[in-house]
């Protein structure tokens, strides 16, 4: 049995040990995630140097058909990270809402760490509007300071790299640098100054891509960044079986709060942990039981678990299915924290076992006084003895919450799936054009 934050196990094959306090004890760093909106963006626009854009929900970067140049900056606020926090990873999302007519140009786009503080403004419209505060291509605040470089005083090498194209969800991957610039404005909060996103290719006219803002309703951006607490004395509580184990599998049981996410990780040394799967408790239980199916690529396996910060899953509840000819329709009930725009479910679907989407529902609008709710879709062609997953997906953390697993002839039960299971799913077509309310 895992606790959170409290102890981990480990199997091996051969004989049965429980290592007590006197015998080992080991210092473990637990983890957990946090996802962050930014606080602060706008663009920085050369075809209108003294113009601000602290106001639009979507910001332009790259080059114009023109070849003017935009560049955007973004700005997150870490001060909710412990103090005593190391952060061991990051990733940011954003989403490109729209590429030139005829679709331009694609381009590897660069985040560069920016060397002076600035402010958003308010000002809107599509090159915005001259400034009386606020960033602009010349000035960091209007009117001063100004920026030492026009376009903004920043960092020459990018923390992360990723090239854009048509519209779509991106993802900058963890990085070094990326990491390096957030623990060095976490330990001091006055060097934070963002990030400014920057074409490589700037000399080339038609790599300007529209990238949502923190104020568009479901493609701001989203930061998540994986942090360990202080290291404490954790009691090493190992198990080994006194006989080779039939199978190559072990269950255990996680032992946590309702409603809460946890990931869970394996090692072989107590050094290198592996992300083994990710479990959302229910509502209604404080355990659940998961497998370690791999069992035979190591003689000894420890496993520990990470409380995931967020509770901003959607759930699928219950499905009931009718079919006309292997032709089956979907009524699906979901459970999510849904806010309005800003923060709800924005569809459901159906997938093979291996990833491979089947159907998708998308929700035009969010459910804030209709908890929990049930939406019909279909039809969906397949074999009643196929395994099947619907699960539910979040316009703002994705996707990590209960599931339904099974085939429609043998039944479909909840099932708790890792976040990260079939993640690229969720910037395949089709996605949701707008929320209505």
């Amino acid at each position: 049995m895992i606790h959170p934050g409290k102890t981990f196990v480990g199997f091996t094959k051969h004989l049965i040990i429980v290592l007590l306090a006197h015998h080992a004890i080991q210092t473990i760093a637990f983890g957990e995630i946090i996802q962050l909106r930014p606080v602060a963006d706008a663009a920085l626009f050369e075809q209108s140097p003294e113009a601000n854009q602290g106001g639009n929900d979507t910001l332009p970067a790259g080059s114009t058909a023109k070849g003017a140049r935009a560049r955007a900056v973004f700005h997150f606020d870490l001060t909710d990270i412990p103090q005593d926090a190391k952060i061991i990873a990051a990733q940011l999302l954003i989403e490109v809402t729209k590429s030139p007519i005829g679709g331009g140009t694609g381009s590897l786009f660069g985040l560069h760490r920016v060397l002076q503080a600035w402010t958003e403004g308010t000002k809107t419209g599509n090159i915005g509007k001259k400034a009386d505060t606020g960033v602009t291509w010349l000035a960091a605040t209007s009117p001063a300071p100004l920026w030492e470089t026009a376009g903004g005083d920043y960092a020459s090498e990018p923390s992360a790299t990723l090239h854009l194209d048509e519209p779509n969800r991106y993802r900058f991957e963890s990085s070094d640098q990326l990491i390096s610039d957030l623990e060095t404005w976490h330990q001091n909060l006055s060097l934070n100054a963002g990030w400014i996103l920057i074409s490589s290719d700037e000399g080339t006219k038609g790599t300007a891509r529209r990238i949502g803002a923190r104020e568009h309703t479901t493609a701001f951006p989203l930061l998540e960044i994986e942090y360990t607490l202080s290291p404490v004395p954790i009691q090493a509580l190992q198990l080994e079986m006194s006989h080779p184990l039939e199978t190559n599998e072990v269950t255990l049981t996680l032992t946590g709060t309702e409603d809460s996410c946890y990931i869970i990780e394996s090692s072989s040394d107590l050094q290198a942990w592996t992300r083994l799967t990710e479990i959302q408790m229910p509502s209604d239980a404080k355990q659940v039981e998961f497998q370690d199916l791999s069992l035979s690529d190591t003689p000894v396996r420890f496993y520990r678990s990470k409380a995931l910060q967020t509770q901003t899953m959607a759930h699928v509840t219950s499905v009931h299915v009718s079919n006309i000819a292997d032709q089956y329709t979907f009524s699906v009930e979901v459970e999510s924290p849904d806010l309005g725009c800003e923060q709800y479910a924005d569809w459901w679907e159906v997938l093979t076992e291996s990833g491979d989407l089947l159907y998708r529902r998308i929700l035009t609008h969010s459910h804030v006084d209709e908890q929990p709710f049930s939406r019909q879709g279909g039809p969906v062609q397949l074999s009643d003895t196929t395994p099947i997953i619907i699960r539910a997906h979040m316009n703002t953390v994705g996707y990590g919450g209960m599931a339904y697993r099974g085939t429609i002839a043998n039944g479909l039960s909840p099932v708790a799936l890792d976040r990260t299971f079939a993640q690229a799913l969720e910037m395949m077509a089709p996605l949701p054009s707008g929320c209505g309310f």
